[in-house]
């Protein structure tokens, strides 16, 4: 489960998810972060790999609980790929309590690295105390994939639960490739797993899950999360939802569309199913109906994530029921969906 994509500077296809060894429910669990490799655009995937150990992030304690729900991205600047994924010791994550950023208190956002296009990964680190606001109950990532900026600030979505427990999606980010991490503020209540992409003026869009259900919300920080405006598109039915996880990604230099921005989720506002891949060519001010492609309609477990393959095609790697599973769609086919099949 829970679906996460990047293509690396050599072409390598990344794909890391959770390994739910037990059972298909959420941490606390036996789950470890595994990841597979393709080098011919999702034809053939490697054997299942460990990217993120729970084991590992802190040997001396030895009831670990799991660590899950990876998100991936990629610091084009030099190459190196990073996983972040939340790891729960001792008690479950929605158990976590305010006002200490201990393990035994709440679950710990990890980060582990590659720099060999995926095939060994660092020693888990934990950036909890560096991010973690000590009067929230807990703080992780956004699943899928994050990005990395055009100044080279690597940026994951997150979200952080306040001493009352309400949810709050927002942004981690490093401006010095890795070495510290910093935390944003809250987009809008009730919000939990986000995607952002950079926009064309430099700003950074959200697009989060919300628990009021029916559409995402969606808003924008031109100051790395210290401030956000809500964008139009926000609770509108061009992005509908079932409250699930989706994917957002921009991609430069489409042959005949120039920049695009596709989002993947369940377009449907109850139950999973209809997976959809829709395509903006404005930015993503707006989501036309005739550049939404159906490319699943069977119920599903409903999470995505985007990835480009090559020049002509776009990947998607999303959960269908009790798998995995790998689409590359031509571009070309979005744009001429015609809102149809």
């Amino acid at each position: 489960r829970i679906p996460g994509l990047v293509r690396t500077k050599k072409g390598t296809l990344l794909a890391v998810y959770d390994i739910r060894y037990n059972h298909s429910g959420d941490l606390p669990a036996n789950i470890d972060v595994g990841v597979s490799r393709s080098t011919d655009g999702g034809r053939t995937w490697s054997d299942v790999k460990i990217a993120v150990d729970d084991s590992k992030i802190d040997p001396a304690r030895k009831d670990a609980k799991g660590v899950g729900d990876p998100a991936i991205l990629l610091d084009e600047k030099n190459g190196r790929v990073w996983v972040a994924a939340i790891w729960s010791y001792r008690h479950s994550i929605w158990g976590s309590k305010s006002g200490d950023n201990s393990p035994e208190t709440c679950g710990q956002l990890v980060l582990a690295s590659s720099d060999d296009d995926g095939l060994t990964w660092s020693k888990p680190v934990n950036i909890t105390e560096q991010t973690k606001d000590k009067d929230w109950r807990i703080l992780f990532n956004g699943p899928g994939n994050g990005i990395c900026m055009k100044d080279g600030t690597l940026v994951f979505a997150a979200q952080y639960w306040d001493g009352k427990g309400v949810p709050w999606s927002t942004i981690v980010y490093s401006k010095d490739q890795g070495k510290t991490w910093h935390c944003g503020t809250g987009v809008s209540q009730q919000t939990t797993e986000a995607q952002v992409i950079e926009l064309k003026d430099g700003s950074i869009m959200i697009n989060a899950r919300c628990n009021w259900g029916g559409s995402r919300v969606v808003g924008v920080t031109k100051d790395l999360g210290r401030t956000w405006e809500k964008h139009p598109t926000s609770r509108t039915a061009q992005l509908r939802e079932p409250v699930c996880q989706g994917s957002l990604l921009a991609v430069d230099a489409v042959p005949g569309a120039g920049r695009l921005v596709l989002f993947s989720n369940p377009n449907t506002t109850s139950g999973r199913s209809h997976m959809t891949l829709k395509a903006s060519a404005d930015d993503a001010s707006s989501w036309p109906e005739d550049k939404w492609l159906l490319y699943d309609e069977r119920g599903c477990w409903g999470y995505s994530c985007l990835a480009p393959v090559d020049k002509n095609h776009i990947g998607v790697l999303y959960e269908g029921r009790g798998a995995l599973n790998f689409l590359k769609i031509p571009y070309k086919d979005v744009l001429n969906a015609g809102g149809g099949h």
